[in-house]
């Protein structure tokens, strides 16, 4: 399927659409209830310690000592201000966030492509998927043409995953060759799908759904000071009954008795904690604003100190989530990039250093320019005359160009058994110690006509997701604070021991599981 064509017997029409909308829903995961300002501004007198000091300063009126409830309740009203200012802030620029995004989807409606909003795409809608596109709801793929998609979302797999509907009818449990899912990026290709799930009923709803079921409990910070709130209550009532008893046993006065044992219950209170416990909160949350960390709420602040255990994702956060040549192996390495580069269908941007198409082709292009290699001149030297796009069968693509050559890259078992003039166990042994070190190993190759037999091995391309420049030194403080870091990833176990190593995450065997 190389162009959108004519579809015209899929899809719903407008009408079928809008009456699957009124009965499913829209096509948005379900999201927390925002919180009401009055909501906002009470949850700042929630602690048992804020409470005390509201009991405190009500104390304080019915005493008459005015200027004490005038101080605790300046006090009160400042430390609740700071919060709510705060959790007001998180709010508003989280939800400014998600309306930065406005998904968009092409379906087909009435017989004719339309852009349609992606949360009134409905089951049975038929999506058309090309390179570039989000996936907007989970779908059954009934056309695909060397459609790759980037399922790292769900997988933490940075590789992208390569579709076929060809796949519906054979695949085995737990395959989805044949499937496409919410939230993953189409990185080159074209396809057409039947969408069978929207909005939580989806992979990635379910997902949701799980993170919805995890109840959030009180921060260590708020147990704390729930504790250190009840303490003072507990003392506070024992010295007003001791002092109460000494009172009755001197036979002091009944009204004084109570101004005197209310007035050393008052004095119990620390009014200045909950102020000072905000403020250093607060500062914390600048802090942290300023690496570009977001926290909602302020007892978050402490939690994160309390940390004892960091489990992170691998692709886009330990790694840079872009796939780079790491290693070369071959008599001469430019021919090799250079070889590569023109068996590719990618496109890269130097000025940029971004690229559209397939993330290993894009890596390739973008080594042979760091390598000084001009392919602009190269490829306008040897047009392109024909080619045949990777198979997920024959595990090869190539490109047959007016010099005369054959460009041919892919798996190196795929490669290897159409070249006749290389030692084969040495070229398996060098793309066997390659793939140990966690690289995804390409064979590239030439040949002198259009088919692929006979060819000559130019060499091999170990390619892999580098971990971020500031990665190691991030784990290596978390050790140092007594963190202990775990990375949890779906990517291939060689994979990720090796990424693990790079970063200083692996100091024994017994820790990879």
């Amino acid at each position: 399927m190389a162009n959108r064509g004519d579809r015209s017997s899929c899809g719903l029409t407008s009408e079928q659409a809008a009456a699957k909308l009124a009965l499913s829903g829209k096509n948005e995961l379900r999201e927390a209830k925002e919180r009401p300002l009055w909501r906002l501004a009470l949850e700042q007198f929630a602690s048992p310690l804020v409470v005390l000091l509201i009991a405190a300063t009500s104390l304080s009126v019915i005493l008459g000592e005015m200027r004490e409830a005038v101080a605790i309740g300046a006090v009160l009203i400042i430390n609740a201000l700071i919060g709510f200012v705060q959790e007001y802030r998180a709010d508003s620029a989280i939800a400014a966030l998600r309306q930065m995004t406005a998904p968009r989807a092409t379906v087909i409606r009435d017989g004719n492509l339309r852009m349609v909003s992606a949360v009134s795409v409905v089951p049975g809608d038929a999506l058309w998927l090309e390179g570039g596109d989000v996936v907007a709801a989970d779908a059954t793929l009934v056309e695909a043409s060397h459609l790759q998609v980037n399922e790292a979302v769900l997988t933490g797999e940075s590789l992208p995953v390569v579709k076929s509907h060809k796949s519906q009818a054979t695949h085995a449990e737990g395959e989805n060759h044949h499937r496409v899912f919410m939230g993953t990026a189409v990185m080159s290709g074209t396809g057409l799908a039947i969408v069978t799930a929207t909005a939580m009923a989806t992979e990635l709803g379910r997902i949701a759904s799980l993170l919805e079921t995890a109840a959030a409990g009180p921060t260590p910070l708020q147990v704390q000071l729930a504790r250190v709130g009840r303490s003072l209550l507990w003392l506070s009532l024992v010295i007003m009954a001791i002092v109460g008893v000494i009172g009755w046993y001197q036979q002091m006065p009944p009204f004084d008795l109570v101004i005197y044992t209310l007035s050393l219950a008052v004095a119990a209170v620390p009014e200045g904690m909950p102020a000072i416990v905000t403020v250093a909160l607060a500062l914390g949350v600048q802090r942290l604003a300023a690496r570009h960390a977001l926290i909602r709420k302020l007892p978050s602040v402490e939690t994160l100190g309390s940390v004892s255990v960091i489990c992170t994702d691998k692709t886009g956060t330990l790694t840079t989530g872009k796939m780079q040549v790491r290693e070369i192996w071959g008599p001469d390495q430019a021919a090799v990039l250079r070889t590569a580069a023109l068996c590719t269908d990618a496109a890269y941007d130097p000025r940029s250093g971004e690229g559209s198409g397939d993330p290993t082709e894009i890596a390739i292009l973008a080594a042979a320019f760091n390598a000084g290699i001009d392919m602009a001149t190269a490829a306008a030297a040897a047009p392109r005359i024909s080619s045949e796009p990777f198979d997920t069968e024959v595990r090869r693509m190539s490109v047959f160009r007016a010099d005369g050559l054959n460009y041919v890259k892919g798996a190196i078992e795929a490669i290897l058994s159409l070249c006749h003039d290389s030692d084969l166990d040495l070229v398996r042994s060098a793309g066997d110690t390659m793939a140990k070190r966690g690289l995804r190993v390409l064979a590239v190759a030439l040949g002198d006509s259009p088919s692929t037999s006979n060819l000559r091995l130019v060499g091999l391309l170990g390619l892999a997701d580098p971990p971020r420049p500031e990665a190691a030194a991030a784990i290596r403080e978390a050790r140092e604070a007594g963190i202990v870091p775990v990375m949890i990833t779906g990517d291939h176990p060689s994979t990720a021991a090796a990424i693990a190593r790079e970063l200083g995450l692996v100091l024994a065997g017994e820790d990879i599981s």
